[in-house]
């Protein structure tokens, strides 16, 4: 074969395994716009997060409230030498403090995911922080 006919062909076939390639990446670059998107975990601030709801059965399951004050003495008992009366969502070691609402502390719950709860509110899996 002429010279010039196989440059011709290299040519040719380079160029239809270039458009292969970008066919693939093109159909790839498809595919991945139609997956549904993957949500990421929010970092979530005070004012974002709304309160929990009491009524939510993990929340009434733990006879979790807004305002520990309001409960009858006998539903706080005394634990790791801290009596009910003293017992808050503040000096929990599952309550991350995140903010204000209103005049109330509120913050993050490790056993309530769902929603903020207030500094002064209370629940029965109340610990000791550390």
């Amino acid at each position: 074969m002429s010279e010039n006919r196989m440059n011709s062909r290299r040519t040719v076939l380079k160029n239809a395994a270039g458009l292969v390639g970008l066919a693939l990446v093109g159909s790839a670059f498809a595919e991945e716009k139609k997956k549904p998107e993957e949500k990421k975990p929010e970092v979530k601030k005070a004012g974002d997060i709304p309160l929990l709801d009491e009524k939510l059965p993990a929340a009434a399951g733990l006879k979790y409230t807004h305002d520990a004050s309001k409960l009858a003495p006998s539903v706080r008992t005394e634990k790791s030498g801290v009596s009910g009366k003293d017992q808050t969502c503040v000096n929990c070691m599952f309550y991350k403090k995140s903010g204000m609402v209103g005049k109330d502390e509120v913050g993050a719950c490790q056993l309530f995911p769902q929603g903020a709860v207030k500094g002064k509110g209370w629940c029965m899996s109340w610990t000791k922080k550390a």
